[in-house]
């Protein structure tokens, strides 16, 4: 029976030591504040395009900031594995921008390679699909970002390596994030006073082409 019992238990450690990867959650660039044009909460509009502030600084909105690792063993099975909060109260000593380095175990298993996604929620709420599930990403109410899926390879034993290059990482600048930096705004689209200056402009234009044809003929 002892031999049962011990034979198990192995069983239960050994697959419990195959699902525990290990990753850190670690940026090279701040992540930062859409720039101007785009939407952000009133009190924050003059951080636009910079890094967020958290180095004994708090946003004149009050919002706090979490930083969340999504992993799986597909693109369509991510899950949280992880979070560091970037602007607490006080600050956390690191310059704006950027959050203590997090090192995580995940659910995947170490030395296969994984995909991952790295996502900005409002710690009002417990996850960014709790956010999105209150209706309030990408609608102007509450910050959020995220970046591309990347994948990597979850290190073994005391390896932690680094999503931003270690473990074979995919993460490269596409669109959204540049390198290492993560975009956060409140919606995707810019402040309609931006809207209507490109408006203005366009119209200038073609008013301007108005007139030059109108001269030659």
């Amino acid at each position: 029976m002892k031999r049962v019992l011990l034979t198990s238990l192995f069983l239960c450690l050994a697959t419990a030591a195959f699902g525990q990867g290990k990753v850190s959650l670690q940026m090279d660039l701040p992540i930062i504040f859409g720039p101007p044009g785009f939407i952000l909460l009133p009190p924050d509009v003059a951080f636009a395009g910079q890094p967020i502030p958290n180095n004994g600084n708090t946003l004149p909105s009050h919002t706090v900031l979490v930083v969340g690792l999504y992993g799986g063993t597909s693109s369509g099975s991510l899950s949280l594995q992880g979070t560091s909060v970037i602007n607490p109260l006080g600050g956390n000593g690191t310059p704006d921008g950027f959050f203590l380095v997090t090192h995580i175990v995940t659910t995947l298993p170490p030395g296969v390679l994984g995909y991952f996604q790295v996502k900005v929620w409002d710690s009002a709420y417990a996850s960014y699909e709790a956010q999105a599930a209150a209706g309030k990403v990408g609608t102007g109410l509450d910050y959020s970002g995220l970046n591309n899926i990347f994948t990597m390879t979850p290190g073994s034993s005391i390896s932690y390596p680094p999503i931003n290059g270690g473990g074979g990482s995919t993460w490269v600048s596409a669109g959204n994030e540049d390198v290492n930096a993560l975009l956060v705004t409140t919606g995707p689209f810019p402040e309609p006073s931006a809207l209507a200056l490109s408006a203005l402009g366009a119209g200038m234009l073609l008013t301007r082409r108005r007139i030059t044809r109108s001269r030659k003929s």
